[in-house]
């Protein structure tokens, strides 16, 4: 007992012996608190005499010291003030702490109390995250990333700093002097391409002592990220982009991304075995884009850093060979040579508007296309770019044509039709309609006289030489509305009394029944038609060979019955008409019915043709008969 008496007084006697002085381990310790600190402020220890304390944070200390308004708490660990400090404090004075350790262990520590400015500025880090993808394998010790601190603090120790995980880690460690993140234990029981989320604290060593928290993501992979990607060429027609492979892992392929103003514009894959890519995108020069090159394997995907390019306006020549229908595609070769672009597909052009492949030697076109327009719908047929076409018109009499040009779209690089929506060449279906509609209240009129007929006459059979109801005409397309309205005036034309018309009407009444079989031949089929009062209906249908034949109901008034068909194929047309004069050998209350075929198909031997018809009589039921190589009974 008395022997560690003497050896505590020995060193008490020993312990401060000078300014700063260095202890055995020729370190420098001192503790910092800023000017005019306040009672209960923590001091902050400079880094060695930190790593001291933490070293030996089981001992028993005391502070041995003149200065009245400082203390050493053990059982916190650290020097607080016990009374604001004076003002009129030195900026420099002596202390020292001793230590009482187990194993009767003692040591004094000689230290320095250091009155500073005020510490102002934290520690910050350059990123506001990080993201890490580390090789699965990597062994313990090897570097997962590094994060750079900065500290701008003009004073030199309130810049110093140190680095932390926040909470206990298990497979990763940070190193204070270089910002590393290292293995600590092997990471092969974690899952792959899934991120783990660390949490780093930089701590500086100035009063008051200030720090700053960032994220780190760390994900395992069977694959590294793509690096040195760079940009070869980048104008507003074309982009090549280069990388190197990943340090580790093999990528089954990489996709390209690139962003404008962090919005992605264009993605493109490529073979895991090439490090070199193509885009032709119609960039707008700029200094706002980026690409990130992914390698991507059977586990999962990992992404190359961004890489921030620009744009050009600018193109380069080069020597090459192409078609006539563009120029060579240049790009920096072997010893940053200029010449021309070569990939698995081949030599590269740039091509002219309209032509395509890498050659250039395709000439594009428009394809196929049906649009329903105001004027009618038509067909337009494939057309190379730069070259027009014209197509009748589905309503005009007079034989007038619509053109219409194949575009280049040299921003989208596709050919495009040019847009005839709002063309006045066409006669528009509306001003048909409307024109059926007036001649169908005219004849209605009852002061009627031949030449309404006539002028009614006239306008239908103009209506049978458009290109929507000419039957050779193969880009226009059969119009339902029109044939209704049709139907009306016709319906009313037969509905008239000829009797109450003024003039000759033998020729109208000719006429009247001769257009409507000529109208029915032009409806497509199999279709119906009736018009709006039900005095006119038409019914076309197929007359298939060997096939079984059905009752055929056309309107209300007629019935048709088929036998079956051993001859050929054959499209039947019946017409059934209310009569009133323009038959005048028949009753006017009994309907008429026509019967056309188009290849005038006979009927069958021993085949019998049904046939009947329903007085507009309610109270009358059918009238049936038979038809076949002898006649009808």
């Amino acid at each position: 007992m008395f022997y560690n008496f003497l050896l505590l007084v020995i060193l008490i006697s020993n312990g401060i012996d000078g300014y700063r002085k260095r202890d055995s381990d020729d370190e420098l310790y001192e503790i910092r608190i800023f000017e005019n600190a306040p009672s209960g402020t923590k001091a902050t220890p400079n880094e060695a005499f930190d790593r001291a304390l933490r070293e030996r944070k089981t001992c028993f200390a005391q502070m041995d010291s003149d200065v009245e308004w400082i203390e050493f708490d053990p059982g916190l660990s650290m020097f607080i003030t016990t009374q604001d400090v004076p003002a009129t404090a030195r900026s420099m004075q002596h202390a020292s702490l001793h230590l009482m350790c187990a194993s009767n262990q003692m040591r004094s520590i000689n230290f320095a109390i250091h009155v500073t400015r005020r510490n102002r500025h934290p520690p910050k880090f350059s990123q506001e995250s990080y993201h890490f993808y580390v090789p699965v394998s990597l062994q313990p010790g090897s570097e997962v990333g590094r994060v750079h601190v900065i500290d701008h603090d003009p004073i030199i120790y309130n810049s110093q700093v140190r680095l932390n995980i926040v909470e206990k880690e298990t497979y990763w460690s940070a190193d204070t002097k270089n910002g590393s993140i290292l293995v600590r234990s092997p990471m092969t029981t974690l899952e792959l391409f899934k991120p783990y989320n660390v949490q780093l604290v930089a701590i500086d060593f100035g009063s008051p002592q200030l720090f700053s928290l960032v994220n780190v993501t760390i994900v395992p992979v069977s694959i590294t990220r793509p690096f040195n990607v760079r940009v070869n060429v980048a104008n507003t027609g074309y982009q090549i982009f280069e990388w190197d492979s990943p340090e580790y892992g093999i990528a089954d392929k990489f996709r390209l991304t690139i962003q404008r103003n962090r919005v992605v514009v264009h993605t493109q894959e490529v073979d895991g075995q090439d490090n070199m890519a193509m885009t032709k995108q119609n960039f707008h020069p700029g200094t706002d884009y980026s690409i990130v090159v992914t390698a991507i394997d059977i586990e999962g995907e990992t992404p190359s850093e961004p890489h921030k390019f620009s744009v050009i306006g600018t193109n380069f020549e080069c020597e090459g060979q192409c078609s006539e229908g563009g120029v060579p595609m240049c790009f920096y070769g072997k010893f940053h040579k200029i010449e021309q672009f070569r990939d698995k597909t081949g030599l590269h052009c740039l091509c002219y508007d309209g032509f395509s492949s890498p050659q250039c030697d395709t000439l594009e076109a428009c394809p196929r296309e049906r649009v329903f327009e105001n004027f009618g719908v038509l067909d337009w047929p494939e057309t190379s770019v730069n070259k027009s076409i014209a197509l009748p018109c589905p309503y005009n009499f007079d034989g007038r044509h619509l053109a219409r040009k194949c575009l280049w779209d040299s921003e989208n690089e596709f050919a495009r039709w040019e847009n005839v929506s709002h063309s006045d060449v066409c006669r528009k279906q509306s001003t048909v309609l409307v024109h059926l509609g007036m001649l169908a209240n005219f004849v209605e009129r009852e002061a009627q006289r031949v030449s309404g007929f006539s002028a009614a006459q006239q306008f239908l059979d103009n209506l049978l030489v458009v290109p929507a109801f000419s039957p050779n005409v193969s880009t226009s397309h059969f119009d339902a509305k029109i044939a209704e309205h049709t139907a009306q005036l016709l319906d009313t034309l037969f509905s008239r009394n000829m009797s109450e018309i003024s003039g000759n009407t033998t020729m109208v009444k000719q006429q009247l029944v001769d257009y409507v079989h000529r109208f029915s031949q032009r409806l497509p089929v199999p279709y119906t038609l009736e018009s709006p009062k039900g005095g006119l209906q038409i019914k076309t249908f197929q007359w298939e060979l060997q096939a079984e034949n059905f009752p055929m109901v056309v309107g209300r008034r007629c019935y048709l019955h088929l036998p079956k068909n051993t001859y050929d194929t054959d499209n039947v047309r019946v017409i059934c008409i209310k009569n009133t004069t323009v038959f005048p050998v028949l009753n006017g209350m009994n309907p008429v019915m026509s019967v056309e075929m188009d290849l005038k198909a006979r009927i069958p031997p021993g085949g019998k043709v049904l046939i009947a018809i329903r007085p507009f009589n309610h109270t009358i039921n059918h009238t049936c008969a038979f038809y076949d190589s002898k006649g009808i009974y």
